[in-house]
């Protein structure tokens, strides 16, 4: 062989070689990139609460349709149906802060963070988490609160109360001053913008300025709430009621009780809260009756999603929205003629007497007792019931003396909730 025939073969060999590094160096990269790929859509921890007070936990994986979600757990991948299901709570805690100084408070009873942008027709316009310009139409307001509620503590009172109390026909306007001087005016919004706005008072149409309105409750009107099948609380306060289009590993798709799509980042939401239609709070049904009767106090009324005394239900930290307040001795019967399959609850002593109080919680179905918790104290944690109701027609929830008479005897029935059978079981 000669020197120059030499000479290429070892050209050729280096070649080789550099074409063999190029080659493990982009497989390197691809595997960086595959695996970056792999961290965005990893799902995000999540803690899912079924309607029967079981909980699955594991990591996020979306949802094709708007019935059911998938999670990622140890034992696999779940596709868990949404009427199954009461709330997806997510665990990030790094969310969005708050934007802008205006409340949209919707008739469904949902809420909007962000700023006014102006009026169009019989609607306001506003920036919020929805979109860059949301439409509200008046129709679907309760109000809007356009100031500081520390600021102006007398404002924010009337304003509480005229959208606790919303009048049939007349929307409600309510000013604002330094001296906290409040006037409230009754009317018909015409427009609004940040910084004037139009309110026909009588026979004439009168101009304001935003600067001096603490905020403008809607009439009620004759309509009815919708029931949505799901609503999405933000971290920035907002709560939106609707329906989930479709979800995957980052986003969510919803269509909103105010008819628009929007498209929503996961790490902008707090938790989905599920309308199953299969649940049915115990508070939400008609009593059928109920008595008490006290040993050194007179008896005590029941109290409807607050406890005895009128406060918020809660056990050891833990607060309700939902479920019944009562004194020993006491119960409370309804009908629930074969229409459920499962009663469940969190019980015990509410905090407003904790650690006093001892009770006995009962539950008797159709003068069968299918549940007895024994003492119960004011320094247990709180008990979950769920209890098989299938084919009970009558409901009978009782609360008894403790060791200690009737002292303090704060009996929570938190979340009291009754389950139906899935179709066609």
């Amino acid at each position: 062989m000669t020197i120059r025939g030499s000479l290429l073969i070892a050209k050729l060999v280096r070649f080789h070689v550099l074409l063999l590094i190029v080659a493990g160096l982009v497989a390197s990269a691809a595997r960086v990139v595959v695996a970056q790929d792999s961290a965005v859509v990893a799902g995000v921890p999540v803690t899912i609460e079924k309607i029967d007070g079981t909980v699955v936990e594991g990591r996020w994986g979306g949802g094709e349709s708007g019935d059911a979600v998938k999670v990622e757990t140890s034992a696999g991948v779940q596709e868990l149906r949404l009427d199954d299901l009461a709330r997806v709570v997510f665990s990030r805690t790094a969310g969005i802060p708050a934007t802008g100084g205006t409340f949209f408070h919707l008739a469904d009873g949902g809420l909007l963070v962000g700023n006014l942008l102006g009026s169009e027709g019989d609607s306001l316009v506003g920036r919020t988490s929805l979109g860059e310009s949301t439409y509200l139409a008046f129709e679907r307001l309760a109000g809007v609160e356009l100031a500081r509620r520390d600021e102006f503590p007398e404002a924010a009172r009337r304003f509480a109360a005229s959208l606790s109390d919303r009048l049939a026909a007349k929307d409600v306007l309510i000013t604002r001053d330094t001296d906290d001087d409040v006037t409230t005016v009754r009317g018909r919004v015409v427009s609004l913008d940040p910084v004037t706005g139009k309110f026909a008072l009588g026979g004439s149409v009168r101009s304001f300025q935003t600067e001096k309105i603490f905020g403008l409750v809607f009439a009620a009107g004759s309509s009815r709430g919708e029931r949505y099948p799901a609503t999405l609380r933000l971290r920035d306060g907002t709560e939106v009621s609707g329906a989930i289009e479709r979800a995957t590993r980052d986003r969510i798709s919803f269509t909103t009780s105010l008819g628009s799509s929007t498209e929503v980042r996961l790490d902008r939401v707090l938790e989905i809260v599920v309308h199953s239609p299969r649940l049915v709070y115990v508070t939400d049904l008609s009593i059928q009756s109920e008595s008490s009767e006290g040993r050194l106090h007179p008896g005590w009324s029941v109290g409807v999603d607050r406890n005895v005394s009128g406060g918020v239900l809660a056990i050891a930290g833990r607060e309700f929205e939902r479920g019944l307040g009562m004194h020993s001795k006491g119960e409370v019967r309804y009908s629930l003629d074969g229409a459920y399959e499962l009663f469940v609850a969190t019980i015990g002593l509410d905090d407003a007497v904790r650690p006093r109080g001892s009770v006995v919680f009962r539950v008797v179905g159709d003068g069968r007792e299918l549940f007895n918790s024994g003492l119960v104290s004011g320094t247990d944690e709180p008990g979950d019931v769920r209890i098989d109701v299938r084919e009970v027609k009558r409901l009978t929830l009782l609360v008894d003396y403790g060791d200690e008479l009737d002292l303090s005897d704060y009996a929570d029935w938190g979340d009291a909730r009754l389950i139906k059978p899935k179709e066609g079981r």
